[in-house]
């Protein structure tokens, strides 16, 4: 495991019992499964990425696609490791995210608990993992958008 992915799973389970919170993101307080991706990655890199907002309970699939594909570097779902995020339907629809551990997932569910938990397998009534995608300390695709934000703060935009 790379030391990023450590540094990602250790944070992560730092937010184990955070209860369930729609479009949350604070730790102790409350999210929902992106606003807890959002999360460990802010505390862990400093990195905030765009996310979506005003979502319904049932998040639009292709926005949530594309934030992921913008950011992060999709790989196939058989090379997933820890540390990886991973995409898995519920109710049919591509809508629910999810960190990778050696022991399984650590994820914030509406269902169920209604809390961030760790479980070593797939909850009911969740399919997949249908996707898979890296995070990287300074991938392509983010160090352009840090770039581009500093760019705009030395202009005095935004």
């Amino acid at each position: 495991m790379s030391e990023l992915a450590d540094k990602i799973i250790v944070e992560a389970r730092t937010w184990l019992g955070t209860p369930f919170r729609h479009q949350g993101f604070k730790k102790g307080v409350g999210c929902d499964c992106s606003g807890f991706i959002r999360g460990v990655l802010e505390a862990v890199m400093g990195f905030k990425y765009e996310d979506a907002w005003n979502y319904p309970h049932r998040p639009h699939a292709p926005a949530l696609l594309a934030i992921l594909n913008k950011y992060f570097t999709r790989i196939p779902v058989a090379e997933a490791q820890p540390g990886d995020i991973l995409l898995f339907k519920v109710d049919n629809n591509p809508q629910h995210l999810a960190i990778k551990t050696e022991r399984g997932m650590i994820h914030a569910y509406a269902w169920g608990p209604r809390r961030v938990e760790e479980v070593s397998s797939v909850p009911p009534g969740m399919q997949g993992p249908l996707g898979a995608w890296r995070v990287s300390l300074l991938s392509d695709k983010n160090i352009t958008e840090v770039m581009s934000r500093a760019e705009r703060s030395d202009r005095g935009s935004t």
